[in-house]
């Protein structure tokens, strides 16, 4: 898959193996588009949506979510290959739920994403 083939990582707090906020540092391993290097920004974006993949507030084995929006703010351009995202997810009891990450670049703070989220039973 594109997280674990495309992008190289480092968890920064909390753990994906549990429910919970948590952190992580990504950057891209290789182009996406052989000999084109995409910006900076757009690798943040591409990043910004790995938010609810690392923070979760349900189990995984019992639960499916997909992403049906992305809402991306860059305040200022990334100025490095490193993208950290800090999130956490809220769940509702009617099946809908919302991650916020707040977005960093090894200079500091770049943006904030928000993603809607569904959520079903298995």
């Amino acid at each position: 898959t594109f997280h674990y083939r495309a992008l190289e990582s480092r968890l920064a707090a909390g753990s994906i193996e549990s429910e919970g906020p948590a952190a992580a540092w990504f950057r891209f391993r290789y182009p996406l588009i052989e000999d084109q290097e995409p910006a900076l920004s757009a690798q943040a974006v591409a990043i910004a949506d790995l938010g609810n993949g690392i923070s979760w507030s349900v189990p995984l084995e019992t639960y499916s979510f997909a992403s049906t929006d992305l809402t991306v703010n860059l305040w200022r351009q990334p100025t490095t290959e490193w993208i950290g995202v800090d999130s956490g997810t809220h769940i509702s009891s009617l099946g809908h739920g919302c991650t916020l990450s707040d977005l960093y670049d090894e200079n500091g703070l770049i943006g904030a994403a928000s993603q809607t989220l569904l959520v079903r039973k298995r």
